[in-house]
């Protein structure tokens, strides 16, 4: 009798076992047949457009008066072009209190599987410093079951009828917008996603100071250097003859800071010569440049620099311009050659012809006075 009680209890305990198995496994059989839930995404932002592009906000401290952005996004919520949803914005203190409730929605007919909007809220001035709890609820609201319904309502129904019975401006509206027609769940049988965003609320001084820590450190001070400008040149002489030294003077100013710097003078816009310069600020200097030239012609002086230009020009030497050709003495064909050799000789003449007489005057004078004595 007590075997059969044990087994029978045995029994009882196998079936217990196996009713509990199959309600588990219903239960995981339910489970992973709900379809997936949209995924809300929140973000504190900078700012977002209506594109959904969105900038995130790196420092999430604010001050009173200052504006929160939120960015939330409800992914896979188009349901053959019909978009209802609903954001719930729930913000609490740092003592736990519920300072702000918001409420938004997007109505949308397309086929974007997406619902985004930008949630703003200005920080009022009572509200507590410290750490901020943001809720965000998103209902997917859209009922397929009733859109369904009313698409095959239409198809059923001859467009004589729909026009008849004046319910032309009801379809419309609903297939143009979506409005009109009990096609919104409850809130009860939507489907919802939760995010949680933190936030802090501080002073003005305080915000200032983690603004300061948070700025990258500024670039060491560029350092300062000479900056020469040139004021004028001059040149020693315009015209000179091949070989013959001519001076450029190139008066210089620093109006930078104190240091040394080049001062480039250039031939027919080539490089000739170059001086190193040392001037402290505001100081004023002339660099002298000696130049030789030997061919005859026009040369363009400049100076790095500067705008100013100057010119050189070297002319003929008096010996070549003065000098006569064999040939032309001879002839006699040239009168003027000829003329202008003989003045020339004769001018060479007069300095030694000038000495001669007075060698002769001192020798006269020393004789007579031989005579007075």
């Amino acid at each position: 009798y007590t075997k059969l009680i044990k087994a029978g209890r045995c029994i009882e305990d196998m079936r217990g076992h196996a009713v509990q198995v199959v309600i588990a496994s219903a239960v995981l059989l339910l489970l992973f047949s709900i379809p997936s839930t949209a995924a809300l995404k929140a973000v504190i932002v900078a700012d977002a457009d209506e594109n959904g592009n969105y900038t995130q906000r790196n420092n999430i401290t604010f001050t009173h008066g200052d504006t929160l952005k939120v960015y939330a996004e409800m992914k896979n919520v188009n349901h053959d072009g019909f978009v209802f949803v609903d954001f719930v914005f729930i913000i609490k203190d740092p003592r736990d209190n519920i300072v702000s409730m918001d409420k938004m929605d997007v109505r949308r007919r397309d086929y974007d599987d997406n619902a985004f909007i930008l949630y703003t809220k200005e920080i009022p001035n009572w509200w507590l410093y410290g750490r901020y709890e943001l809720d965000i609820y998103s209902y997917d609201r859209a009922d397929t079951g009733k859109i369904r319904e009313i698409e095959e309502e239409f198809r059923e129904t001859s467009i004589t009828k729909i026009i008849e019975e004046d319910k032309y401006d009801y379809y419309k509206s609903f297939f143009e917008s979506g409005s009109e027609g009990d096609v919104i769940k409850s809130y009860q049988d939507s489907k919802r996603e939760h995010s949680t965003v933190y936030f802090r609320v501080c002073s003005k001084e305080e915000l200032e100071a983690l603004e300061r820590a948070r700025a990258p450190p500024s670039p060491p001070p560029e350092k300062l250097k000479p900056r020469f400008v040139i004021l004028d040149v001059r040149t020693s002489e315009f015209e000179i003859e091949p070989g013959e030294s001519v001076y450029v003077y190139v008066v210089v100013k620093n109006e930078g800071a104190s240091g040394t710097d080049n001062v480039t003078l250039f031939v027919n816009e080539k490089k000739y010569a170059e001086a190193a310069v040392k001037l402290n600020e505001n100081a004023t200097i002339t660099v002298p440049f000696e130049l030789k030239l030997y061919e005859i012609g026009f040369y363009k002086i400049t100076i790095s620099g500067s705008n100013i230009v100057k010119g050189i020009y070297v002319r003929e030497g008096e010996n070549s311009s003065s000098s006569m050709s064999d040939s032309e003495t001879s002839t006699g064909s040239n009168e003027t050659a000829n003329s202008g050799a003989s003045s020339n000789a004769e001018r060479k003449k007069l300095p030694l012809f000038n000495a001669t007489v007075v060698i002769f005057l001192a020798y006269l004078a020393v004789h007579l006075l031989r005579k007075v004595k």
